[in-house]
């Protein structure tokens, strides 16, 4: 290293030492073994992937949608995985030869072009646990299952964790029925604050992604902040700006 070159690490990631990495390990040994015992197989992808694969858009200028670390070689936009979701995706959409249902755990490092802040780094591990190519909510039941053992297999016990259970199907259709009179000039604003420039359809999808992000924060930033950032913006409190989705109280009041 040179003599002028000042020893620094990238905002929002982390050297992890010795004590840190054999608690890591140990817990995902443990969680491991819980997953395999309910016949659950592991899974390794690449860390890039091409962006169109990630479900992010391409851009049309220098840098792809926000959010992802990505760059471009021999003309083709790449980026770093931002979770373990989309690589099963395409996965399952590439392997035609899978066997039915199609039932993987993976873990390793995800990478998030976000501000960082307490807890929140751009660099940080996700252990996933999907079954594929199953309609049944018995699927959904032995998730839950296994979430449980593993964390029990860690030394909690009953009444100590609490396991939260979601629908993507409620969320869009209270989100259909927020964006029905969508005006053309809110888009608009939308895709001016973000700097997008994306096809009208990829354009409503950007924007309806973003309204799902804005609701997911709620447990960070409170009804005030997730109501700030479906409006206008919002400014936190280190006075960063983060530019919002631009609806009307009347579109946020079914949210």
């Amino acid at each position: 290293m040179g003599k002028n070159v000042e020893a620094r690490l990238p905002r929002g990631f982390r050297d992890i030492f010795s004590d840190d990495c054999q608690l890591r390990r140990r817990m995902i040994d443990t969680i491991r073994q819980v997953y395999e015992s309910y016949g659950f197989l592991p899974l390794e992808t690449p860390a890039v992937e091409y962006v169109d694969v990630l479900g992010k858009f391409l851009p049309e200028s220098d840098q792809p949608d926000a959010g992802i670390f990505g760059f471009k070689v021999e003309d083709q936009w790449l980026a770093l995985r931002y979770d373990l979701t989309a690589p099963l995706s395409r996965i399952v959409a590439m392997y035609k030869e899978l066997p039915q249902p199609f039932r993987r755990y993976q873990v390793g490092p995800v990478w998030r072009q976000e501000k960082p802040g307490p807890g929140r780094y751009r660099e940080f591990y996700q252990f996933d646990i999907d079954i594929a190519g199953v309609e049944s909510m018995a699927a959904d039941a032995e998730i839950c299952m296994v979430l449980a053992d593993s964390i029990q297999a860690l030394g909690f016990k009953l009444g100590e964790y609490v396991i939260k259970v979601s629908n993507r199907k409620i969320l869009n259709g209270v989100i259909d029925r927020a964006l029905v009179n969508l005006a053309d000039s809110q888009l608009t604003d939308y895709a001016e604050s973000h700097k997008l420039r994306v096809t009208s359809d990829d354009l409503k999808t950007s924007h309806r992604i973003d309204v799902m992000r804005c609701i997911d924060k709620l447990d960070r930033i409170g009804f005030d902040g997730v109501n700030e950032l479906l409006q206008k913006g919002r400014k936190d409190p280190t006075g960063d700006f983060t530019p919002g989705c631009y609806l009307t109280p009347e579109q946020i009041a079914p949210i």
